[in-house]
């Protein structure tokens, strides 16, 4: 028996790098996946990688520096699998690459929504 099996885990940001990583180490592991990301594409690769592991996984849209959206992401979670064991908050943006004294303020609001609002608003 594989160590998250019939646990459900989600995973925001599951696209690309760390978080598609993640996801697909919790499918191997026996873990249904819900894979968010804000590129459907993005999100869909890393569902059919997943799916082509013989492993279950969905796809949902979540911007999550919108507080709405990660209540509806782990609303939907909970409504398909009545359970969530496993919450993955691993999207985040790298933000203007400028010096401090050069950051925009609509830039500095736009990071610390996705990297730190985004993991308060799916806990």
């Amino acid at each position: 028996m594989n160590e998250f099996e019939g646990k459900v885990a989600l995973v925001t940001g599951a696209a690309s790098g760390i978080g598609k990583s993640i996801a697909l180490l919790y499918a191997k592991n026996g873990a249904k996946v819900i894979v968010s990301y804000i590129d459907e594409e993005g999100g869909q690769e890393t569902v059919d990688a997943i799916e082509n592991m013989g492993c279950e996984a969905c796809y949902q849209y979540v911007d999550v520096s919108k507080p709405e959206d990660c209540m509806r992401f782990v609303g939907q979670t909970l409504a398909r699998y009545d359970r969530l064991d496993f919450a993955c908050n691993n999207a985040g943006i790298g933000g203007e690459q400028n010096p401090v004294a050069q950051l925009s303020v609509e830039g500095w609001n736009k990071t610390i929504a996705v990297n730190l609002s985004g993991v308060f608003f799916c806990m």
